[in-house]
């Protein structure tokens, strides 16, 4: 079945919401953030256009999340685990005809309201970043070997 226009419309403004949490930056590497990595896959439709459900990657990264699912997924647990769970409560969620239109125009105004990138509070050290929106155990910046 062909995506829907709206759809096809949507996608590209979640990603750009996407790579600009963290500041823009990488959540393991904290590089420019070039790409968004859903982690409910897109094809489950009732989180497709959910910004909980997007974390920003840099290229390398996200190579590596999409060829070592496993190891990304262990990683992600330990280090966002609110988050994680999040991802366990929503993933077998169903919505058989979404209505994209109305992802589309949320979305679009959340874009129109964000800050641009020069707004951004200086950060004085990674410590003090916060990769995303819940996160709150301290341990952000504690990437296990490995990865």
């Amino acid at each position: 079945m062909a995506l829907s226009k709206w759809c096809k419309k949507t996608d590209p403004l979640w990603s750009e919401i996407v790579r600009l949490k963290n500041h823009g930056r990488c959540i393991v590497c904290h590089k420019p953030a070039a790409q968004a990595h859903h982690l409910i896959p897109r094809s489950h439709k009732a989180h497709r256009h959910s910004l909980m459900n997007g974390v920003p990657l840099c290229a390398g990264c996200h190579e590596y999340a999409e060829t070592h699912p496993r190891k990304f997924t262990a990683w992600l647990k330990l280090t966002f685990p609110a988050l994680w769970r999040w991802v366990q409560r929503h993933r077998q969620e169903i919505v058989r005809y979404p209505d994209y239109h109305a992802s589309y125009k949320r979305l679009k105004a959340i874009l129109d309201d964000f800050p641009e990138p020069g707004d951004f509070p200086e950060q004085e050290n990674d410590a003090a970043r916060t990769p995303l929106d819940g996160d709150t155990d301290g341990d952000k910046d504690q990437i296990p070997p490995g990865l």
